[in-house]
């Protein structure tokens, strides 16, 4: 039996046949916004030459930090990551999106942008979510009670593991151990 994680309820999937005709389109992604531009001599169907690759990047780039929330005015995008320094860069180890929009943690139902308009209000319908930042309980040789990892992602725990294991990391991973991030917190005083 093929393992295979049911998507269809996010989004950027309900449009997914107009992809091809689109010059840009979201991408599914459980906590950060996932872009991709549908680039000629990459995708399949690309529609966007090359030499507008980096004006498309910024103009796209320059709409999404323009996003409010609708009650707050607070800005919605925290930031935004290009993850190619060039159109066609074949990379094995780039991620499929070409922007990766870090959203700040404001729960909302009502966009504004001045682009293009007023969106919502929407109901909630969440079926679950992810954060940015998380927590890890570890014990083990190496690790000083009362530490923490300066830094770190999710894509890091598989790296960790194989690290502890004394096995090889291969070179498709994305993550690193995070026993190289740790650092000790200040101890309590009571």
């Amino acid at each position: 039996m093929e393992n295979k994680v049911e998507l269809s309820w996010m989004p950027a999937l309900w449009y997914s046949s107009l992809w091809t005709e689109m010059k840009a389109f979201a991408l599914p992604a459980f906590a950060d916004g996932h872009i991709r531009i549908n680039l000629k001599g990459r995708d399949r169907d690309g529609i966007v030459e090359p030499s507008e690759y980096d004006a498309l990047c910024s103009e796209i780039t320059d709409v999404l930090y323009r996003l409010k929330d609708g009650r707050s005015q607070q800005s919605l995008v925290k930031q935004v990551v290009r993850t190619r320094k060039f159109p066609l860069d074949n990379n094995p180890k780039l991620p499929d999106p070409d922007l990766i929009v870090i959203w700040h943690e404001i729960p909302t139902d009502l966009v504004d942008s001045p682009d293009v308009g007023h969106i919502g209000p929407i109901t909630y319908n969440r079926p679950g979510g992810h954060r940015e930042n998380g927590f890890l309980l570890a014990k083990g040789q190496g690790i000083t009670p009362n530490s923490n990892f300066s830094t770190g992602r999710a894509v890091d725990i598989g790296a960790t593991i194989l690290n502890l294991m004394g096995a090889p990391i291969p070179d498709y991973f994305d993550g690193r151990p995070l026993l190289e991030l740790l650092t000790n917190l200040p101890q309590e005083v009571s």
